[in-house]
């Protein structure tokens, strides 16, 4: 499937200051997306991939537990209009912030991306928003912030890249966001997103 550009505004804080988020990272979190309307959180822990979704005033997580601060290595609140992105540098957490329909106009292009695993069973179970899946003989499991998944349904990441070109003009991915998660429709062969 070939990626359709599209012109967008943009707006890139590549430092945004991390004054509380040490002291309190899940309020922060939830902070900057009641600030700036994301609605999923995905965070990488050295031990483990943590979903969650922002509804309200609230983070809501599959486990009800952020991961403690010394095992966090990355953290991405997201949504239609924009993606906080954090991450460590040695023992120093860094910030960049990523917000659509502000700013200077640039070509953009998205990409949607599988995530492994399917609904466990025919019968979905959803609790609270989340729905588990698991990813055949390897067993992998994960829980998204997403309902309306059918049995054996696939989900994807939906990815917005931005482009900027070179001094001899070729043109090459400046830097990503992640937008929003949404169910398949299709087979293996032909990705179509509802």
């Amino acid at each position: 499937m070939e990626a359709k550009l599209e012109r967008v505004r943009v707006l890139v804080e590549p430092n945004i200051a991390l004054e509380s988020f040490a002291e309190n990272p899940h309020g922060w979190l939830t902070d900057q997306a009641k600030q700036f309307g994301f609605q999923f959180l995905l965070a990488h822990a050295k031990d483990a991939v943590v979903w969650g979704k922002f509804t309200g005033n609230t983070l809501q997580l599959v486990e009800n537990e952020f991961p403690a601060l010394h095992s966090l290595v990355d953290a991405r609140a997201f949504g239609a209009k924009g993606e906080m992105f954090l991450w460590k540098d040695g023992n120093v957490w860094r910030a960049r912030r990523i917000q659509d329909d502000v700013g200077d106009e640039r070509m953009s292009f998205v990409e949607r991306y599988w995530l492994w695993g399917t609904p466990e069973t025919d019968n979905v179970q959803t609790t609270e928003g989340f729905t588990p899946l698991v990813e055949g003989l390897q067993g992998f499991r994960h829980t998204l912030p997403l309902t309306g998944l059918g049995a054996k349904q696939r989900a994807a990441l939906v990815v917005r890249h931005y482009v900027a070109h070179d001094a001899e003009g070729q043109a090459y991915v400046e830097f990503s966001r992640l937008v929003k998660l949404e169910p398949v429709k299709g087979d293996q062969d032909g990705l179509v997103s509802k």
